[in-house]
């Protein structure tokens, strides 16, 4: 044991001298040393003692005051970090004595009266020194400014102090703004502009410096959140900062929300036009679109904000949501029925007691869905009719009129919608673009109905046989009907879809569909880009081939497939091939006989271009079955998990848009009622036309090409600001007093 014990012995020996030796070798870091006078002014600076250390500096007036210490902090830092305000004040009358990021310190610190000290005392000689940051700082990067720093942390008083002195937070530019301000920033800065810019929406989204310099913190959050979005897509080595600085306003606008006490104020919230960049007067609730518009779904999912929809989507109808299902079925079906006569009597009476309960979103949607319904049926029926029949020209089933009349009520009713809600708007919503394309279907399909009846009265004019089928041209105007109402109809069952958003158990599957199928589309950009590296060699190798016959002794002949003849038959038989549905006889090369001897064919194969072909067409196969199919099923897999995982918020959001769609009156009567104008609009042009005559205090009759003839109401928009600043700073204070409280 005494043996073992004396071996470590020497050997941790010779491991310290080797060390000793080392650090000999690399030398020591320069790290600042005091001298003994230095050490003392040191110590008395952490007593505290501000009488002994004016007497020691007293006595020692050789003392260099801004000397350093290892940590390289000075008297001033140390002073500043036990926030002793007295041993600053004396510090800071030494006319020596420098600042450098003592304001900062003491922003951190939280101290309001100790930072204002050290303002004051550097106001006379350096007024500018306060608002920037400090360059030869070891603890804070040179954009950071005391009210950046203050916002960053949070601190509501020290922000406020700040702000009152005149400091403010300049907004960053865009990421891909070239202006020469950027330009030169972008010289100086180099790669550190984008630290340097999220620096600054950390300051800028902070809830302590949201609310002070805007009265209107929620359209604040909007504009933040969206910039937020920009710089994440464009910085993208710090695009998970932007993700969760984002995350954070949108929690903070949450929040706001929770402190409101009735739905009477967060309907106060939803209707205030401010921000809205359309006129207002045509939404029920301005700052919901725009939260809509800015896709904050968690805005408008909340509890309360629903509450208030949904009061508004039921308006006299509150039964509704606890009605059995079967019940809602027989509802719907009775509408269908009774469709004409509620719609011309909204037309031509709507302001009879009777009919004002037809006045709620509710109603307007279960009339919408009651039209669409039937004009399914006649669909149907024009495609059920019409099935087998050998003829030219267009349908002959009666309902040819009836449809055509129906499709002009829906375009109208787009073109309404894309009136009212403007050019930007209209085009972000899938379903407008999902509208139009069904629309300019069924255009086309019209179109061709009177084309196919020209050509059938010119061959009866010239009195020429009727051709069958057979006989017919691919071009042909039938033909070109049936092809176009065919998908016309596809499209037609398919907006079915958007009705289903009101129900809570389709809602979240159709949502779900919805984000799968911009993964497909992802998937299949992807798969362009493998098919044309795949298509075009395999194109080249076999296009010489096409046609080609070969002939062996036996008689027997093969015929060189065309799947690979030209660029177009390459991307489908590849296309076909992902899916399993190409024959491996695809990459067979066949060549054709050499001589014209049948019973002595001389036959050539070309093993070595047959070989190339198999191989890139198995290499393919393998790399688009086993490894990018499957990839798309975990990337769909994930996204529906995704949306699952996140359901409530997805619908709820998903499901507003459409509520929002039917709060707006142009939407009272469904298709092809429509068409005919209302009471309601023989009104709106008269009390126009009143306004345009006479002087209407706060009422003005104006024109644009947008809106056309409208009425504006002046003080409407000063009463509705005056009414939210007043909540607003009644819900900010709340919001505060519930962080403190937390805290």
């Amino acid at each position: 044991m005494q043996e073992k014990e004396e071996k470590n012995k020497s050997s941790s020996s010779e491991e310290t001298i080797v060390i000793s030796d080392v650090a000999q070798l690399r030398g020591s870091l320069p790290l600042a040393q005091l001298r003994n006078e230095e050490a003392i002014f040191f110590q008395l600076i952490e007593d505290g003692g501000v009488t002994e250390v004016e007497k020691f500096l007293t006595a020692n007036r050789e003392l260099d005051v801004n000397c350093v210490n290892y940590k390289g902090e000075t008297a001033l830092h140390i002073a500043v970090k036990e926030e002793n305000e007295d041993m600053v004040k004396l510090l800071l009358k030494r006319p020596e004595i420098e600042i450098k990021d003592t304001i900062l310190l003491a922003t951190e610190t939280g101290n309001v009266e100790l930072t204002r000290t050290i303002m004051e005392a550097i106001k006379k000689e350096y007024p500018e020194v306060e608002m920037k940051g400090c360059e030869e700082s070891p603890n804070y990067s040179p954009d950071i400014t005391p009210i950046l720093l203050a916002a960053q942390k949070g601190d509501y008083k020290m922000v406020r102090m700040f702000l009152e002195r005149g400091h403010r937070i300049e907004e960053p530019h865009s990421p891909n703004c070239l202006c020469p301000k950027c330009k030169a920033i972008l010289r100086q800065a180099g790669s550190s502009q984008s630290r340097i810019r999220l620096n600054s929406y950390n300051a800028l989204c902070n809830p302590a410096y949201t609310c002070q310099v805007t009265d209107d913190p929620i359209l604040y959050g909007f504009l933040m959140d969206a910039q937020l979005s920009e710089c994440a897509l464009m910085d993208k080595e710090f695009r998970s900062e932007y993700v969760e600085l984002g995350k954070k306003v949108r929690k903070f606008l949450v929040s706001l929300l929770s402190e409101c006490r009735n739905p009477s104020e967060i309907e106060t919230l939803l209707k205030l036009p401010g921000g809205f960049d359309v006129e207002h007067e045509r939404s029920l609730f301005p700052r919901l679109q725009l939260a809509i518009d800015y896709h904050q779904k968690e805005f408008v999912a909340h509890s309360m904000v629903q509450q208030v929809l949904t009061a508004h989507w039921l308006g006299e109808f509150r039964s509704w949501p606890r009605l059995p299902l079967h019940w809602k079925c027989l509802h719907v079906l009775v509408r269908i029925l009774l469709l004409p006569v509620i719609c011309f009597a909204l037309i031509i009476v709507p302001e009879v007691k009777f009919l004002k309960k037809y006045h709620s979103p509710l109603n307007r949607y279960l009339m919408s869905l009651a039209s669409f319904l039937f004009f399914l049926f006649l669909i149907f029926l024009l495609n059920y009719l019409d099935t087998g029949r050998n003829k030219r020209g267009p349908p002959n089933t009666g309902m040819e009129v009836i449809v055509v009349i129906y499709v002009m009520g829906f375009i109208w009713s787009t073109a309404r919608r894309y009136w009212a809600e403007g050019a930007r708007r209209f085009f972000l919503v899938v379903w407008n673009w999902y509208d139009i394309a069904l629309e300019s279907f069924f255009v086309l399909t019209f179109f061709f109905w009177v084309r196919s009846m020209i050509d059938v009265v010119s061959e009866h004019i010239q009195k020429k046989k009727a051709m069958e089928r057979k006989f017919w041209p691919s071009n042909d105007s039938t033909l070109l009907h049936e092809g176009f109402l065919a998908i016309a109809t596809v499209l037609t069952f398919g907006k079915l879809a958007y009705y289903c958003l009101q129900s809570s158990r389709l809602g979240p599957l159709q949502v779900s569909l919805g984000k799968m199928a911009i993964q497909i589309g992802y998937f299949l950009c992807l798969c362009m880009l493998i098919n044309s590296s795949f298509a075009i060699p395999l194109t080249r190798m076999y296009a010489y081939y096409d046609g080609m016959t070969q002939t062996n002794a036996k008689g027997e002949t093969r015929t060189q497939l065309s799947s690979f003849s030209n660029i177009p038959n390459s991307f489908f038989t590849l296309f076909w091939g992902m899916l399993g549905m190409s024959p491996v006889e695809s990459t067979e090369v066949v060549v054709e006989n050499l001589t014209t001897d049948k019973k002595n064919p001389v036959i050539n194969y070309h093993h070595f271009t047959q070989g190339i072909g198999l191989t890139l067409f198995a290499t393919y196969e393998l790399m688009m079955i086993i490894a990018l199919v499957n990839t798309l099923i975990a990337i769909l897999s994930n996204t529906f998990q995704n949306i699952i995982d996140n359901a409530d918020v997805e619908f709820k959001f998903a499901r507003t848009k459409l509520w929002v769609h039917f709060f707006d009156d142009s939407t009272r009567i469904p298709s092809p009622f429509n068409l005919f104008p209302t009471l309601h609009s023989f009104n709106s042009c008269l009390k126009y036309f009143w306004a345009a005559t006479h002087q209407i205090p706060g009422a003005a009759a104006k024109w644009s090409f947008r809106r056309c003839c409208y009425i504006e109401y002046k003080d409407r928009g000063a009463v509705d600001e005056q009414a939210y600043g007043v909540l607003m700073s009644s819900i900010v204070q709340r919001y505060f007093r519930t962080k403190e409280l937390e805290e």
